[in-house]
Parts: C-alpha cells; sequence; structure tokens
C-alpha cells in the first residue's frame, strides 16, 4: 500500500494490496510524526464506516497521550539522576574537603613542633613525629589522586587495563602503600580468591581504601584481617 500521510490529524480510509480496507490515523507524538493504521478484508457500510473512523481517532488520542505520559515519565527519571548524580557531586566535595584540611592540619602541626627553637625532641619523638607526616602526607596523596579519578570518571576518559591479578599480590602491594602504623594493626594477608580478571592498579586502590577506613575508623589497635 502507498499512502501519503498529511498532518491534518484526520482519519484516512484507502485500498491496501489484494483489495484490503486500510484506515491510518495521523497524530504528532513526542518525537514527530507518527501513524495508527489498522486494515480489514471486508468492505464495511457508511454507517459502520463513520464509527471505525471515530473509534481510530479515539484509539490515536489515547495512544498519543499515552506517548506522551512515557515521554514525561523519561524525562523525570533524567531529571532525577541528574539532581542525584549533582547531590552526589556535592556530597563528594565537601567529604573531600574535610578529607584534606585533615592530614594538612596533622602535618603541619607536627612539623611545627620538630621546628620549635625552644624545644629539642629526643629521637624517638622525632621518629614518631615523622612518621605521622609520612602517613598524613601519604593519605594526602591518596585524596588528591581520588579527586583526579574523580574529574577523570566524570569526563568519561577513565579507562581500566584488566588482566589476571594475583589476589595475595595485589593485597600485599596494597599494604605497602599504608603507613606504618596502619600496618602493625594488621593480621596476616589471606585470600580465598587466587587469579581474577580485574586491573591491578584500580583493584589495589580499592584494598588501601577499605583497609585505611578499616584501621582508621577503629579505636587505636584494632586487629584488621
Amino acid at each position: 500500500m502507498l499512502a501519503e500521510v498529511t498532518r491534518d490529524g484526520a482519519a484516512r480510509q484507502l485500498m491496501g494490496n489484494q483489495g484490503r480496507r486500510v484506515r491510518l490515523v495521523p497524530f504528532t507524538a513526542a518525537n514527530g510524526l507518527a501513524v495508527l493504521l489498522a486494515s480489514w478484508r471486508q468492505p464495511s457500510a457508511a454507517k459502520a464506516a463513520q464509527e471505525e473512523k471515530a473509534l481510530m481517532e479515539d484509539a490515536a488520542h489515547s495512544l498519543r497521550l499515552a506517548l506522551d505520559r512515557e515521554e514525561a515519565g523519561l524525562a523525570h527519571q533524567e531529571t532525577a539522576a541528574l539532581r542525584r548524580s549533582g547531590e552526589l557531586q556535592r556530597e563528594f566535595l565537601s567529604r573531600l574537603s574535610h578529607e584534606l584540611r585533615t592530614p594538612l592540619t596533622a602535618i603541619r602541626g607536627y612539623a611545627s613542633s620538630l621546628m620549635q627553637p625552644d624545644v629539642t625532641w629526643d629521637r624517638s619523638s622525632q621518629d614518631r613525629f615523622l612518621d605521622r607526616i609520612a602517613a598524613e602526607s601519604a593519605r594526602l596523596g591518596r585524596l588528591v589522586d581520588d579527586l583526579l579519578d574523580f574529574s577523570t570518571i566524570e569526563s568519561g576518559l577513565m579507562r581500566l587495563q584488566p588482566d589476571w591479578c594475583d589476589i595475595p599480590l595485589v593485597l600485599q602491594a596494597a599494604v605497602a602503600c599504608l603507613p606504618r602504623p596502619f600496618r602493625r594493626c594488621l593480621g596476616p594477608v589471606r585470600s580465598r580468591a587466587s587469579v581474577v580478571w580485574a586491573d591491578h592498579d584500580r583493584l589495589e586502590q580499592v584494598f588501601v581504601n577499605l583497609v585505611n577506613n578499616a584501621v582508621g575508623h577503629n579505636p587505636p589497635g584494632t586487629r584488621v584481617l
């Protein structure tokens, strides 16, 4: 069947292939012009044809409303997703700004203590202060890495490099990245998994964050397995 669809919204009756009677109703949908089409094998009387026309126009109207509701629902979901994304970004940046202040404050405090001209610290205290400065510097570096990763993810430029990873080796590498006081709280490294397909560096970063949180947010001296 060949037919030209106009934009007047009127139901039209055409003759299709093999004598089939075809009726179409054009209507405007969210994405442009659409057509509701039906066909019959037998011809119909004039009164029946008018009823068919009215039925088709009502059906087209209902379909247009349904499509409009679906489009509105999708738009609402997209808006909600964007709003949630914005909230997560603000929450992340707020937490990060707080987290950045903590190591900076600690570094400044320990460095100022070591630089006091009227105080002489014994070797043990100096080592303890330097350990804390090193630990907080490493923590600060990880936070900056998190911020850079966040920017990379947001821009869609992050690319994973998957390969076969030996989990015990990844865990050992993650533990080696932790500050020395944190490492003293860890039990032996054990893993039920041996080899997995993953990005080694990102997996190591995950374990560093997990273990760092486990040690940092528990009472001092808590053993972490």
